[in-house]
């Protein structure tokens, strides 16, 4: 969002004084926006730039507001900066001469505006996603406690660290700061804001594997889109939801929605969106048999297109044509769209990655710029306890000692919580490791198995519930799981939201880590239904090679990766209400302990087609 850097303070076309006069009665909250739409110059050349600034200033001195003065300081600022005839650490430097300005007025708003400023400076200009991220948490900080009402920007600065943690595939903040921007309001474009944050909530959870939730946020989106008459919103949300559905095997209501986003998109001659949703359309139909109708989708897409397509589209088109050249016979064309799917797939593969290393660097040098900050607060509140000793030494010999005594204290009750905490969150032996050496090595386990489980309809729970009550219900459920974990003797890993993950056979292998996942999942379930807030439990399970170790270097968190972890939610996924769906291979471990019944092939996001088996308790 690029009017966001102009902090809603863009620039000037010449006006008068009488104009001036007219935006300067409002109130601060609308002030900020009219200087932003009304006020604009007709070019950003230099010699208009400087008649504004000129205009700017007189009035500003002529009224003798300090507010405004410092309105008019960040304007200034923000078309020079625009010229980028600075560095970004000379921009950095004259924005905080501003921000100390403003500390002075003791106007949190104006200090969320110049941070806010800094972190567009740092995201846009300087591709520094560290120092922009703090900046614009500082912005979040600060206006976190503002009435809405009476500082409208409010929404905005929320909506963008959420957009901005997207980016970064740090979907759980994302979604955290996205969903608290939705609960408030942006008068001046409400429709536009509302459409705009459902979109991007709602591609939020669909990368988070949160299939019902996304389509929530689509479908609010699309209602305010059509209200709107926003024909490119609507038809991107009919394609977003599209998407929803075919991944949840409803591929009727996933082709309508195809289907309007493709007409929508020729008729505002919007080809790359037309061609998208026509190869998908062609790759369902295909899947169904209707080859006829998979061919003339995919000669629309190569007509519409010109031949001209995008590595992303082709990725998807060309393995089309390798599979009807194929059904026609003709493999040399099929073979030749295999091979040159290959090379797009390595190709797009590569790019990934690199992008998905710089977004993981950048998230790496944000944390540990935090715990930089923190250990450098941490040792100037050692300096300044230590001076406030000295005095008190000279002052009063006794009084210093009984300081020391209670800080001894202190520092003892701290030391063995902070022992307590550390046994709370990781492994006996991992907490061990990590005392005696400072750090703890990661290591593979050969055979364990992980249960993820998630509540259905838990987002019809968070919207319907208040939230003191929805948390108490989880805390309610998670705490009963926790005893299940240590009486079955797995680990649990973490929750995320309604979600629980743990795991059987590490720190120390296990033989019968799969039985006992299984066990402890069947206690869950008992827990569940004998509840009295009537929610329903999916768990899945999946046996296999893990990989475990500590993550960060502050706030530790025991956590595991591998295949084995990725498959384990996709047995989650594909689970019905009350039920315990696990992978072939956690089957082959119970088989002889559990009644094990054989769901078939189904489709797994990422994954393909991969069997699947309800497990149930032999009859005594």
């Amino acid at each position: 969002m690029k009017w966001f850097f102009v902090l809603a303070l863009s620039c000037l076309s010449l006006p008068s004084f009488g104009q001036l006069d007219s935006i300067y009665k409002l109130p601060f909250k609308d002030r900020l926006f009219f200087l932003r739409e009304k006020w604009k110059p007709q070019k950003l050349d230099s010699a208009s730039i400087a008649d504004a600034i000129q205009s700017l200033n007189a009035f500003a001195e002529k009224q003798n507001d300090p507010h405004f003065s410092v309105e008019a300081e960040i304007t200034i600022l923000y078309w020079s900066v625009n010229k980028r005839t600075h560095t970004v650490q000379e921009v950095e430097e004259q924005y905080n001469q501003i921000l100390k300005k403003s500390i002075v007025r003791k106007d949190p708003r104006l200090q969320a505006i110049i941070y806010q400023n800094l972190g567009e400076l740092y995201w846009n200009w300087g591709n520094n996603y560290t120092i922009a991220i703090q900046y614009f948490e500082k912005a979040y900080f600060m206006v976190r406690n503002q009435d809405a009402t009476e500082f409208h920007l409010k929404q905005q600065i929320i909506y963008n660290l959420g957009e901005k943690y997207f980016y970064l595939k740090d979907y759980p903040n994302s979604i955290r700061f996205i969903k608290e921007a939705s609960k408030l309001t942006n008068p001046w474009e409400p429709i536009q804001s509302n459409i705009r944050i459902n979109n991007t909530l709602g591609l939020a959870y669909r990368s988070f594997g949160k299939l019902d939730s996304a389509e929530i946020s689509f479908m609010k989106a699309l209602k305010y889109a059509e209200q709107a008459k926003t024909p490119v919103w609507v038809g991107t949300l009919s394609g977003n939801l599209g998407s929803i559905y075919l991944e949840r095997g409803e591929l009727e209501k996933g082709m309508k929605m195809l289907e309007r986003d493709k007409n929508i998109s020729l008729q505002r001659n919007a080809r790359s969106s037309a061609v998208g949703a026509l190869v998908e359309m062609a790759r369902i139909n295909l899947e169904l048999g209707k080859l006829d109708k998979a061919i003339e989708q995919v000669d629309s897409a190569m007509l519409i297109s010109k031949n001209k397509m995008p590595y992303a589209r082709k990725r998807a088109l060309f393995p089309l044509l390798s599979d009807i050249y194929a059904l026609q016979g003709d493999y040399p064309k099929a073979n030749l769209y295999l091979d040159s799917t290959i090379l797009i797939i390595d190709s797009l593969s590569r790019q990934e990655r690199a992008l998905q290393t710089l977004r993981l660097n950048q998230r790496i040098e944000l944390e540990e710029s935090r715990t930089s900050m923190a250990r450098a607060e941490t040792e100037n509140e050692r300096k300044t306890s230590l001076l406030y000793g000295t005095l008190a030494v000279l002052l009063l010999a006794f009084g210093a000692i009984v300081i020391i005594f209670r800080q001894k204290q202190k520092t003892d009750s701290a030391r063995k919580r902070s022992d307590e905490l550390l046994l709370n969150i990781l492994p006996v032996g991992v907490a061990t490791e990590l005392k005696n050496t400072g750090k703890a090595v990661s290591r593979k386990f050969p055979q364990a198995t992980v249960l993820f489980s998630d509540f259905k309809n838990f987002t019809n729970y968070a919207e319907n519930l208040g939230p003191e009550e929805l948390v108490h219900i989880l805390d309610d459920y998670f705490r009963a799981f926790d005893q299940v974990v240590e009486e079955f003797g797995l680990e649990k890993i973490k929750t995320i939201g309604d979600a629980y993950m743990c795991v059987c056979g590490l720190p120390n292998p296990d033989p019968d880590h799969a039985e006992k996942a299984v066990r402890a999942a069947f206690r869950m379930q008992e827990i569940v239904e004998q509840s009295t807030y009537g929610w329903q439990l999916r768990i899945g399970i999946h046996s296999g090679p893990i990989v475990a170790g500590i993550v960060g270097i502050k706030k530790f968190a025991y956590d595991i990766w591998g295949d084995t972890v990725n498959i384990a939610a996709r047995m989650e996924q594909n689970s019905e209400p009350g039920k315990i769906n696990i992978s072939k291979a956690s089957c082959d471990l119970v088989k002889d302990k559990f009644t094990c019944i054989y769901r078939g092939k189904l489709e797994a996001k990422n994954k393909g087609s991969m069997e699947m088996y309800f497990v149930e308790k032999k009859p005594a």
